[in-house]
């Protein structure tokens, strides 16, 4: 809610910055990597609830694209 409010006050400004555009590959990535994580890890658990090969990948995409979306937004108040 606030970043869409935070949007429409500076729009003009907004969507012409690559930066902007950056926050959000990153955002629709984490938010996709989250998706996946729900889908191969939580959901295959085995009955000794080992975990799947894939979930420390998938974790460390996860932390990769939410810190980059927080590092692109930190950018777009001194780009």
């Amino acid at each position: 809610m606030t970043g869409t409010a935070l949007l429409l006050a500076a729009a003009s400004k907004r969507l012409v910055d690559p930066t902007f555009y950056v926050k959000m590959v990153f955002i629709f990535a984490g938010v996709a990597v989250l998706q996946l994580t729900r889908k191969k890890v939580f959901r295959t658990l085995g009955p000794d609830d080992a975990l799947p090969d894939n979930a420390k990948a998938l974790a460390w995409a996860g932390l990769i694209c939410w810190l980059g979306a927080v590092t692109a937004g930190r950018l777009l108040a001194y780009i």
